[in-house]
């Protein structure tokens, strides 16, 4: 007889050549989300080139790149799965679109200074939301808080082919995260352990979600949407994670019977080293896994079993921003640092491929697949594909 003892245990709960044990490690989520059908856009954002795979994707090369005429870092970038537009920052406010089939017809507009990490951009709606570097004057209409609080603007614009107009400012206190739905003119962003959704053009609140009554839960430090816009994933500064509904009114709910879990395994379940700040996070495209990026690590949980799937270290540094993407098939994760950026194999917790030696804080799949997307820290856009 041969007796396999789980290296989960022997290792208290830490995870070896990431390998994760599915039964060391505490349900994630006790309430369903809905999976999305898997699909693909008509139309083929790149023509002429296949779809990046587990099979090609070590075939990767630079198929273009654009210049967005600055020196300075690429903050935010999304792509619109109708069209195959894309639309990036610099931190400098520099908005630069173009298709993807024809990154030569890049077009250009300016808002001044964005935030690093407190940005949100919209490639199908054509609109950009970031706060401001440095906290403002105090609006006269602002409620009465102790001294030391501080106010600070976020700017929502609309961004048409060469001029950015200012839809609305709203003066919130030291923001940490913004997000744009899809399909509805709101604007959502936290602070503290609240979650606050507003009309986009007026500025007015419509709704609010606040954390207070979840243990450990206090400062919300990175957000993102699904892709209908319908539900919200939060990390905290201990790297816990929570999904609340979003509706099409602004209105925040919490999921019935949801659990919350800290994303590590150590004893009851919780991460101690609270050095590990969440950076970024991201659904796949049907709704059946959320991933967490943090200083020095990636991981993966699987919202069907509402477990950890996948567990790996991706950067031996840490910086102040980063991205992760799924590809549309949900199989390959995206990891961008100030020290490269990676594609892992999800399923097999295998790095497929890996490119050092520039940094960077986007990355972005096409809807059809065929197109990796990331932005420097140089100011520069770069299309990588899969080799015919």
């Amino acid at each position: 007889m041969i007796l396999v003892v789980c290296s989960c245990l022997l290792w208290a709960g830490r995870v070896v050549a990431n390998f994760v044990c599915p039964s060391c490690i505490p349900p994630l989520f006790h309430s369903t989300i809905p999976e999305l059908p898997h699909s693909l856009p008509a139309m083929e954002s790149i023509p002429g080139y296949t779809p990046i795979d587990s099979a090609n994707v070590r075939t990767l090369t630079e198929l273009s790149s654009v210049d967005t005429g600055t020196r300075n870092a690429v903050v935010a970038l999304d792509i619109d799965s109708a069209s195959g537009r894309v639309m990036a920052v610099t931190q400098i406010g520099r908005i630069t679109q173009f298709p993807l089939a024809e990154p030569s017809k890049s077009i250009t507009s300016d808002v001044g200074p964005v935030s690093l990490r407190s940005i949100a951009i919209n490639a199908a709606s054509g609109m950009l939301a970031s706060s401001s570097d440095n906290p403002s004057n105090t609006p006269p209409d602002a409620p009465s808080h102790p001294p030391g609080y501080q106010w600070w603007e976020i700017h929502t614009w609309k961004v048409g082919s060469t001029l950015a107009t200012t839809l609305t400012v709203v003066y919130n206190l030291s923001p940490s995260a913004i997000l744009l739905p899809p399909t509805t003119k709101l604007l959502i962003e936290s602070h503290g352990n609240q979650i606050l959704a507003y009309e986009a053009t007026s500025g007015k609140e419509v709704g609010k979600y606040w954390m207070a009554n979840e243990t450990r839960f206090t400062q919300i430090d990175a957000m993102v949407l699904d892709t209908t816009g319908e539900y919200i994933a939060v990390a905290n500064i201990n790297s816990a994670v929570a999904i609340v509904r979003l509706g099409s009114s602004g209105a925040i709910d919490d999921l019935e019977g949801m659990n919350r879990l800290e994303s590590g395994v150590g004893p009851n379940g919780l991460d101690r080293d609270m050095k590990l700040k969440p950076l970024a996070l991201a659904f796949d495209q049907a709704r059946k896994q959320l991933a967490l990026l943090r200083d020095n690590e990636a991981i993966v949980y699987d919202l069907g079993t509402f477990r950890q799937i996948f567990r790996a270290t991706v950067t031996s540094s840490t910086g102040p921003a980063g991205s992760i993407a799924f590809d549309p098939s949900g199989q390959l994760l995206a990891v961008g640092t100030q020290d490269g950026w990676q594609i892992w194999d999800v399923a097999h917790s295998t790095k497929l491929f890996e490119q050092t030696g520039a940094g960077t804080y986007t990355v972005a799949f096409s809807a059809d697949g065929r197109a990796f997307v990331w932005g420097d820290l140089d100011g520069h856009v770069h299309i990588w594909v899969a080799r015919k």
